[in-house]
Order: structure tokens, then sequence, then C-alpha cells
């Protein structure tokens, strides 16, 4: 399967085991320091108006250096030279969905990766054949695909707990360059950057 041909690639296997564990535990670490510093009880107070019945959250450090390190694995797919912009997360729980939809400019190219699950759920992208594909992701997935081209949604979740995370690039010779870091001086940074120095992203990582 090309990425060229169809908008859309899946790697098997890119996230070893240990790292995984990882990521895993420092997500659920995360999450239950929300919970802990704010005293909600409710599991889904810090999803979001997309998928609210879930944790998510916004250029988490373990992710976004995540999307550092794979920055070039999935330059190869795209055959492109590419920019991180930023990244998303979220612990999806039973009657989580995703509508069908496209993606805003800094995700003109992006990944979603199974961090966890204790079901598979399906991925379902349009491919650029206008054919309807659905695609299934164990733990240490990923689908790399045309996120601002391509129609892509999941439908309600019947399983009890689904962790992906969200890796968004653009091409840096394309016309969402600008969006870089998701116009923020460095990854890893909230989106509450002062104006001035939105698009001073000169942090290079190597």
């Amino acid at each position: 399967m090309s990425f060229s041909k169809n908008g859309y690639e899946v790697v098997r296997n890119v996230i070893a085991k240990d790292l995984l564990y990882h990521l895993k535990t420092e997500f659920k670490m995360l999450r239950d320091s929300h919970f802990l510093k704010t005293g909600e009880t409710n599991n889904f107070a810090f999803g979001d108006s997309q998928s609210p019945n879930s944790f998510s959250v916004y250029s988490a450090p373990f992710f976004e250096s995540l999307a550092i390190i794979l920055n070039d694995q999935i330059s190869e797919i795209t055959n492109l030279k590419l920019y991180p912009t930023y990244t998303y997360a979220r612990i999806y729980y039973k009657d989580a969905n995703l509508e069908l939809h496209k993606d805003r400019p800094s995700c003109e190219y992006s990944t979603t990766l199974c961090i966890d699950s204790t079901d598979i759920w399906d991925f379902h992208v349009k491919d650029r054949h206008g054919e309807d594909k659905v695609i299934k992701l164990n733990p240490g997935d990923m689908c790399v695909y045309s996120g601002c081209e391509l129609e892509h949604w999941r439908e309600p979740y019947q399983g009890e707990m689904q962790m992906q995370c969200f890796l968004h690039y653009v091409n840096a010779k394309g016309p969402f360059a600008d969006h870089k870091y998701d116009k923020r001086p460095m990854m890893g940074l909230s989106t509450k950057v002062p104006s001035e120095f939105q698009k001073q992203n000169i942090i290079t990582y190597k």
C-alpha cells in the first residue's frame, strides 16, 4: 500500500513494547494528576467537543518528543520534508466517537498511533479514490494519512478504553509551512503563547 497512491499508509509495530509501556504510564499519570489537582470526579471532565467521552490533552511533552523522534520516518513515508506542528492525545471510553471530518492546516500530514487498548477500534478513512477503508490498529501500530485532504472518523466505541496519540506535521515547502510547531516558538508549549512569540519557532531538534 502506497501513501502517494491512497493518501494513507499503515505502519505496524512502529513503537517497541517498552516505549509503549512508558508512554502509557506517562499518559495515565498526566490524567490522574489533572483529576487530583482539580478535584474533578466526572470521567469526561477533560473531554473535548469533538469527542466528549474522553480525556484529551494538547502537547503533552512525552508525545511532543515522540513527534520529533518520528519526524524523519513520517517524512520518508510521505516523500516530503516535514515540520512537526503539535500533538494531541485522548483516552477514549465507552460510547466515545469521532465525527467524520478533515483536519485544520497544522494537521496537513498526520498519524494516529495506538498506545494501549482493551479492544480494537476501527479507524475509517476515505482514500484518494473515494473508497471507505477500515483500519485496525493494535498497540504500537500507526496510520499516516493526509489529514487536510481525506475525511476520517470512528464509529461509537463499544470497548472499555482506547489510548491514542495524534502526531501532526506540515510540508516544510508547502502552503502551511508557517504552521511549524503550530505557530509556537517550540514544541511542548500550551496554546496560550503571547502573540509576539507565536512565530519565533527558531528552535530545532536534532
